[in-house]
């Protein structure tokens, strides 16, 4: 149960790194738009969504393979603790 708590911790605070980089980033772009080039920025903000969904299967992949790590290597052990 507590290893599921902290792998549930874990995937959380990911996601909220996550969604500050998402957001320095659509600053960033927003930022260098010139009116020039202008019609870039819907294309820039579809990357910028693309690359928020693709951060956060990646940080869903990172918490199961090392929570489940940690799960294999610790073993029974910690279904026996009581």
């Amino acid at each position: 149960m507590r290893l599921t708590m902290l792998a549930i911790i874990f995937a959380l605070m990911l996601t909220l790194i996550n969604a500050y980089m998402y957001r320095r980033n659509e600053k960033f772009a927003t930022a260098h738009d010139y009116s020039a080039l202008q019609l870039n920025q819907t294309r820039m903000t579809h990357y910028e969504w693309d690359a928020f969904i693709w951060r956060e299967i990646g940080a869903i992949a990172i918490t199961i393979v090392l929570f489940g790590g940690i799960q294999v290597f610790a073993g029974s052990s910690t279904h026996d603790r009581k």
